[in-house]
């Protein structure tokens, strides 16, 4: 039987998609990304940031590396130069969000706001 390690980050991921939802649920947002990906020519990561870049209140992604790991600087690139069409943006929000954003609101519910685990909650 092997044992795998689990980096404190992959922990935080893993709390974060089960925060969001389902395993289920994941493997079809995954589905529906992979839909836009194979019609778009591009990879299941280009589209997902592509997605995040089109949220009305963001401005700019951070794409992490490891160097020597998993550089991927010339698969991100395959990000810019198009746009996710209104019908690819519905596909995949009903999915990320729920159809009335209830994903959200549980996700936000649950983690906080961006950064809300270093800030003190004492007054």
């Amino acid at each position: 039987m092997s044992t795998m390690t689990v980096m404190p980050s992959q922990r935080k991921y893993l709390d974060t998609l089960h925060a969001w939802g389902t395993w289920a649920e994941f493997q079809a947002l995954l589905s529906a990304l992979d839909t836009v990906a194979q019609h778009r020519h591009v990879g299941v990561a280009n589209v997902a940031t592509r997605w995040v870049l089109q949220q009305p209140t963001v401005g700019a992604v951070l794409v992490g590396t490891r160097l020597g790991v998993s550089a991927r600087g010339d698969d991100n690139l395959a990000t810019f130069g198009w746009e996710l069409s209104d019908e690819e943006m519905t596909l995949i929000n009903d999915v990320a969000l729920g159809n009335a954003g209830e994903k959200t609101d549980r996700i936000y519910g649950k983690l906080g706001d961006c950064g809300d685990e270093y800030r003190s909650h004492t007054k």
